[in-house]
């Protein structure tokens, strides 16, 4: 009996691992929220100094898209296929204080 009970359970969860669907891990999509922390300066040169703030943008089709800050629309900018673009941000609008 025990050996029958084992079987079936083995053919079960067989089934269900053959069923069983993952999530695609991946970062394409249409919006995307970016928070910066604040962080403690670094000591660049030997003087206080604050890292500068950066979106790097890519797509595997030539794209475009729109960065808001505070919500208001800060550029709207051509992305072209397979290239990567950075976009510096205003320190002053970005920095959470």
């Amino acid at each position: 009996m025990r050996f029958l009970t084992n079987v079936i359970l083995t053919v079960l969860l067989s089934f269900v691992a053959f069923v069983a669907k993952s999530q695609d891990f991946s970062n394409k999509g249409r919006e995307f929220w970016v928070v910066f922390p604040p962080h403690q300066p670094g000591t660049a040169s030997g003087s206080p100094s604050l890292a500068d703030l950066s979106l790097y943008l890519t797509s595997d089709k030539n794209s475009a898209a729109t960065i808001f800050i505070n919500g208001e629309i800060f550029g709207q900018y051509n992305v072209t296929a397979n290239i990567t673009q950075e976009i510096v941000l205003p320190r002053g609008s970005t920095y959470i204080s």
